[in-house]
């Protein structure tokens, strides 16, 4: 949850409930929470700003026609998380969707902003994902809860989400600061407020909320990571559970 943010790319923040920089924040409801602003642009990128996507609803971003952003991006991911980055061609792409290379230039002119956006695209369906969870608990103690255990559930049904993060990394370690990073840092100020909240309310210990934040980030993606480098079948979702508990309730016996 450190690092640079680059200054080209200001990504809306997410409805949720996990970690602040992990996703956005929770509606308000008069717990200083706010409403998540819409999902991130999945093209915008510093090195590669296109043109903004057709709108949601339209034919060029409907999933059903294999010309849309959105079918490209879908397939593109597929391809990129089984093959790898290097070993994935545009035109294998184009094959599977059944249209031409062109199609898929006019919309993502290189290779490298067409895998970026596919990264883009996780950040955005997580950051949704967690929060229309997250909304769905009025208390903002349950909000966090359910955004951590959104969270690790997200990448339970999208195991090729992890290896598109660590391609990004793998392959572009030029940058300063992943996506998955960058969109942490932009989204940290909701989960900020809601955590004082917490805090003047009693329910919290008083600290720096950063402390939690980095705490619950490094938790949750380490044990995203952990989980794919080890190939661990405990689901994720079900070691959400465990984070919970110890996070919450400490390890110490109680008085």
């Amino acid at each position: 949850m450190t690092g640079k943010t680059r200054k080209t790319r200001k990504p809306p923040g997410s409805p949720g409930t996990g970690p602040d920089k992990l996703t956005s924040a929770a509606s308000t409801d008069g717990t200083g929470a706010t409403k998540p602003e819409a999902g991130p642009n999945p093209v915008a990128r510093s090195e590669s700003r296109l043109t903004a996507p057709p709108p949601a609803g339209s034919p060029e971003r409907s999933p059903e026609n294999p010309r849309s952003s959105e079918a490209i991006l879908e397939t593109a991911a597929t391809l990129f998380s089984a093959q790898g980055y290097r070993q994935t061609d545009v035109q294998q792409i184009a094959d599977r969707l059944g249209i031409g290379k062109g199609t898929i230039y006019r919309q993502f002119p290189t290779k490298e902003n067409l895998f970026l956006a596919t990264v883009d695209r996780i950040i955005g369906q997580l950051t949704r994902y967690i929060d229309r969870r997250a909304e769905a608990k009025p208390d903002p103690f349950d909000r966090v809860a359910e955004g951590i255990s959104a969270f690790l559930a997200y990448f339970d049904e999208n195991p090729g989400a992890v290896e598109l993060l660590l391609l990004e990394r793998a392959e572009f370690r030029h940058r300063n600061t992943p996506t998955y990073l960058e969109y942490n840092e932009t989204n940290a100020a909701p989960w900020r407020r809601l955590l004082l909240d917490l805090m003047r309310a009693g329910r919290l210990r008083e600290m720096p909320p950063e402390r939690i934040i980095d705490l619950l980030h490094n938790a949750l993606y380490g044990t995203i990571f952990i989980n794919h480098f080890a190939g661990r079948r405990k689901p994720l979702r079900e070691q959400a559970a465990d984070l919970i508990d110890i996070v919450f309730r400490g390890i110490l016996p109680r008085d």
